[in-house]
Formats: C-alpha cells, structure tokens, sequence
C-alpha cells in the first residue's frame, strides 16, 4: 500500500531521539487506515511491536 503523508504530519511525528508518543503513533494509523478506508479500529498494540526500539535507546544510552 502506497501512502504519501504532507511534511506536516511527518513533522508532527518527528524526533531527533528516537521516540515518538503513543498518541503520535496511533495518529498515524488512524491515518493510514483513513487513507486505506478501513473501517475496522486498530490500537498501537495491535500494529506496533515497540520493544526493539526501546532496547535500541537503552544499548545508545538515550533516556526517557
């Protein structure tokens, strides 16, 4: 599937450490479900296994 944001939305995910909110994250699938007419719902946890990345910071040494 092919989606192409506007440089506003990706601003609004942007980060220079690696870490972006749950509520940036579920935007973007909203998003992308939106873009796709999905109707059925889908939470972060249902789409996004954030457990690499967290080890990831801790191994770069950035924090919360």
């Amino acid at each position: 599937m092919k989606c192409s944001l506007p440089l506003g939305y990706s601003q609004r995910v942007g980060t220079k450490e690696a870490q972006v909110t749950a509520e940036e994250v579920q935007f973007l699938i909203d998003l992308v479900r939106a873009n796709a007419k999905v109707a059925r719902p889908a939470i972060m946890e249902q789409v996004v296994n954030s457990s690499f990345v967290e080890k990831a910071r801790r191994d770069l040494g950035l924090t919360r």
